[in-house]
């Protein structure tokens, strides 16, 4: 089974590496793969070009046999000229690769996933991992939420194995000029600091 993490990764942060591990330890899962949006996702923040993103995908993963970067967010929006919906995404990664997929989402998302488009069709179709973070009690959040709980049978939590910065919180450390030691793994604070990024960031 593959795990299919989606966002922004603007930069990949150690935390994003260490869900992908929790995933890989606790789950099913024999493989992550991330999945970066591309510069077509509608967030101000995002102002950072997916060429830079990927890159530090790679460089944040490279020593990991178990994880992977997919770029297929960001051709099919130079295709489609827009930024696709994640069950597209979904739907085209299946014709890829003939192991099952499952779809990774943070606690902080989870209880906006019915505003998603098709979200009773991903979520039965694909299956839900989600990472229990920030504190937020994730089984108490999908009992007592309507839409959550109708669908309980797709979805799986999985704790956190540790709370760090958020990629916001590392842009606004570079824009003031502190440190971002050990929120991102040294090759990417490297790159960072090498090509410039986030020092005009807005959060």
């Amino acid at each position: 089974m593959i795990g299919v993490f989606i966002g922004s990764f603007n930069p990949i942060t150690q935390g994003h590496v260490y869900i992908a591990e929790s995933i890989l330890q606790h789950t099913e899962c024999t493989h992550v793969m991330f999945v970066p949006v591309s510069d077509l996702y509608g967030k101000a923040s995002l102002k950072v070009e997916d060429d830079y993103r990927v890159q530090m995908i790679r460089l944040a993963i490279s020593g990991y046999e178990n994880m992977s970067v997919n770029t297929i967010e960001i051709e099919m929006a130079e295709q489609l000229g827009r930024q696709n919906k994640t069950i597209e995404t979904m739907y085209e990664l299946r014709k890829q690769y003939d192991e099952p997929l499952v779809f990774i989402i943070g606690a902080d998302n989870v209880a906006k996933l019915h505003t998603w488009y098709k979200a009773e069709e991903l979520v039965s179709e694909f299956g839900v991992y989600v990472i229990s973070r920030d504190g937020i009690d994730v089984e108490k959040l999908i009992q007592e939420d309507e839409w959550l709980n109708k669908n309980i049978s797709y979805y799986d939590v999985v704790e956190e194995a540790v709370n760090s910065a958020s990629s916001s919180e590392i842009r606004e450390n570079v824009k003031q000029g502190l440190s971002i030691d050990g929120l991102v793994c040294e090759a990417v604070k490297q790159y960072i600091y090498e090509h410039q990024l986030y020092v005009e960031e807005c959060v």
